[in-house]
């Protein structure tokens, strides 16, 4: 077992993890906001002084509002510097293999629920498509609009009324628990 480390090595004797420790992924997300916020500014420039109306011009606002998001997130890489300031990205950090591999065990079910919806739900506004009946089916499970949404597909009877109460007893106390779990072990392990 090697307990020391070679550092005579060249750039093309270093493994592809080992030339990552060069890597900052900060650098990408601070040239990408830079680039969103300059393109998002050139084409508002261009959308007063050019008379032709351009698809890109009605998109301006997405550039700035991207950039503008990326280089405040960046403020978290200055935030690394002090324990308190970076507990949530320290959080996050440690718990986001868990989440994600919950995230895809839980989509299953959670668009089946979707689909289901649709095809009982069809006829009213919150169901008729599907992105719809995810935007509903997400609201539900944040707390937002459940009064509105049984009032409205009331008349569906019995069956839609258990379909809404199982979901929401399933993931708006289940699934957010195990959400939340998992990222109390990741701020667990942060404030050690």
């Amino acid at each position: 077992m090697k307990t020391h480390v070679d550092w005579n090595k060249n750039w093309e004797e270093l493994g592809f993890f080992d030339k990552m420790k060069f890597f900052d992924f900060w650098f990408v997300v601070i040239v990408t906001g830079n680039f969103f916020q300059l393109f998002g500014a050139l084409v508002a420039i261009f959308d007063y002084f050019i008379i032709a109306e351009l698809v890109i011009f009605r998109h301006k606002e997405v550039f700035i509002g991207f950039g503008v998001m990326l280089a405040w997130i960046t403020i978290l890489k200055y935030l690394e510097y002090s324990n308190n300031l970076n507990l949530m990205t320290s959080t996050l950090s440690k718990s986001w293999s868990n989440l994600f591999m919950f995230l895809l065990g839980v989509m299953p079910f959670f668009l089946g629920f979707v689909f289901l919806g649709q095809t009982i739900f069809w006829k009213y506004n919150k169901f008729e498509d599907t992105s719809s009946s995810v935007i509903t089916l997400f609201s539900l499970l944040n707390g937002d609009i459940v009064n509105d949404t049984f009032l409205e597909t009331w008349a569906e009877g019995l069956p839609g009324q258990l379909y809404l109460i199982i979901f929401m007893v399933l993931f708006y106390t289940a699934v957010q628990n195990v959400f939340v779990t998992i990222i109390m072990e990741g701020y667990e392990e942060s404030i050690k």
